[in-house]
């Protein structure tokens, strides 16, 4: 009569043992992928990756521990393209069906900084900061987590000191890491429009927001920056060197001399002691004085480097302009035609091909007897 039990009892065991055994199956292919994955970037690769790991946390939904860490890894998926809305979903999921899992502070972390950073979702972002606290008051991240109950400028200051430790992709600090610039900038911007308590801070914001601007090839909105600092008459904070980096781009990024010879004159009016004085009263040469100069200058910074390294496109920029400047006031001087034949080369090494043709354009319209005007 027992038969039958037993039976049952031996149809279960190879039920366990297949589905277990579909499971390991299924944890060695995720495995495989995440190691080919180490140094790859496959995109086939990781949409696979991303569905066996929803597929794991929907099949074997028993296994608490890794159905939990299999879709934090499938959030963090669509976090790095993203896709935050079906991050949250997974995150959210992961958080309440799967609580008892390794993952669950990661999750939590990770739904708080997606409210809190990107869908600007206040209160969500307050209930979860809140519930990591709660429930994991020993965890490594606590601190982060107390960041967002913090002041305003305390919170924005320490989001802008994260974004400035991965600003770079290289160890020299030359190739910025757009995500990372593009999120300082947003800083800046919510410190100077928000924290109304702190005038010098604002001023300061927006003079790094300008260095960035700069430093992302964008003059002309490091100049509308800096000209903010110095639209408010009562600020008397990082003046002097507000106006001697306004003049700067004015001259060298904008090619206005005469915008920048007036910043200068500000300057030396208001400061006549100060330090740089001199590096003010350089506007004030002669225009061609100061082509020759910086020309020379932008040439030695730029032919001096070894033709493998990465070519400063600021510079470039700065030194094709000056070369376009003395061909236009000088035309008839000797240097004018190899000067705009070099800027059409220099173009041409940063890929600005629309540049290198106008510039070639004027030598062959222009200077038709310069030896490689038929170049």
């Amino acid at each position: 009569m027992k038969f039958p039990h037993i039976l049952l009892f031996a149809l279960g065991i190879c039920l366990f043992l297949g589905c277990n055994q579909e499971k390991n199956q299924l944890k060695e292919e995720i495995a495989a992928l995440e190691k080919a994955l180490e140094n790859s970037t496959d995109k086939n690769k990781i949409v696979q990756l991303e569905k066996n790991y929803e597929k794991f946390a929907k099949d074997f939904s028993g296994d608490k521990e890794w159905s939990g860490r299999y879709l934090y890894r499938a959030a963090g998926i669509n976090y790095r393209v993203r896709n935050y809305d079906k991050a949250v979903k997974l995150l959210e999921k992961g958080t309440k069906d799967f609580a008892s899992s390794s993952a669950t502070p990661n999750s939590t972390l990770l739904l708080a900084k997606i409210y809190d950073r990107v869908l600007n979702k206040e209160d969500k972002a307050k209930e979860y900061y809140q519930s990591f606290l709660d429930n994991f008051p020993d965890h490594k991240s606590k601190a982060e987590a107390e960041q967002f109950f913090k002041p305003l400028d305390v919170k924005l200051k320490a989001r802008m000191a994260e974004q400035e430790e991965i600003l770079y992709t290289d160890s020299a600090k030359t190739v910025l890491n757009p995500n990372a610039a593009a999120e300082l900038r947003k800083l800046y911007n919510a410190y100077v429009n928000q924290v109304e308590t702190d005038p010098k801070g604002v001023v300061d914001m927006l003079y790094k927001s300008a260095e960035l601007q700069l430093e992302s090839n964008n003059a002309l909105a490091a100049k509308l920056s800096l000209e903010r600092i110095l639209k408010d008459s009562s600020n008397t904070h990082k003046v002097a060197e507000t106006r001697l980096f306004l003049a700067n781009i004015l001259e060298n990024d904008l090619n206005l001399p005469k915008e920048a010879k007036e910043q200068a004159e500000s300057f030396i009016t208001q400061f006549p002691s100060h330090p740089q004085v001199n590096d003010a009263k350089f506007f004030l040469k002669p225009e061609r004085e100061k082509l020759d100069v910086k020309i020379k200058a932008l040439e030695d910074e730029i032919y001096s480097k070894d033709t493998k390294q990465r070519i400063n496109r600021r510079q470039a920029t700065q030194l094709i302009g000056k070369y376009e400047a003395f061909a236009d006031k000088y035309p008839k001087d000797k240097n004018a035609p190899e000067y705009l034949y070099k800027a059409g080369e220099i173009a041409r090494s940063i890929s600005d091909f629309s540049k290198a043709l106008s510039v070639w354009e004027k030598v062959y319209d222009k200077h038709r007897s310069y030896a490689k005007a038929p170049q």
